[in-house]
């Protein structure tokens, strides 16, 4: 649902680096900016292996703790959402998708301060890539599906948004 702007902004954007900028915006009925970040929007991956869903282990320097999320990362400029989807699936779960591609809603992370939307994808089926080594800093691993209510109560995943997309399907029936 997309709801007009009410608001005119004059905005000023820095750019901070490849991946990360600093958006200003200034309006009539504020003396200070209203702050906030444009990154670069990502993917995020349901994938089922052999019954199970697929999730990642990583240590995430910006919380600065190991989190437990869905294979995911950015969309390269110039990249399609799924060709990055496929990518991402591959390089970190080490997973070929052998069905189709299920196309989420892309939705933003957060309504405040990031600019920031994610293109969830599901595959309702995969297969081990031969010859794949994992890359550094980043597990596989995998639950059942009747271990996913569990795993959701219990704030297993690190990511709200990861939760939310898995919630949806689970509500909708597809795992």
């Amino acid at each position: 649902m997309n709801v007009e702007n009410p608001l005119e902004f004059r905005e000023e954007i820095q750019d901070l680096n490849p991946w990360v900028d600093l958006i200003s915006r200034f309006t009539n009925e504020s003396t200070e900016p209203y702050l906030h970040l444009r990154t670069q929007d990502y993917v995020a991956i349901i994938a089922i292996h052999e019954n199970k869903i697929t999730l990642v282990k990583q240590f995430r320097i910006a919380l600065n703790i190991e989190t437990i999320e869905l294979p995911s990362g950015l969309i390269d400029r110039g990249q399609t959402p799924i060709s990055a989807a496929w990518r991402e699936l591959e390089e970190e779960a080490g997973l070929i998708p052998t069905s189709e591609a299920i196309s989420l809603p892309v939705q933003y992370i957060d309504s405040a301060r990031l600019e920031t939307r994610v293109s969830p994808f599901f595959f309702q089926s995969t297969k081990k890539k031969e010859g794949w080594v994992a890359e550094a800093g980043i597990s596989p691993l995998w639950i059942e599906k009747e271990d996913l209510s569990q795993a959701l109560a219990s704030g297993m995943l690190s990511l709200s948004s990861h939760s939310g997309m898995l919630a949806y399907l689970r509500l909708c029936g597809e795992i």
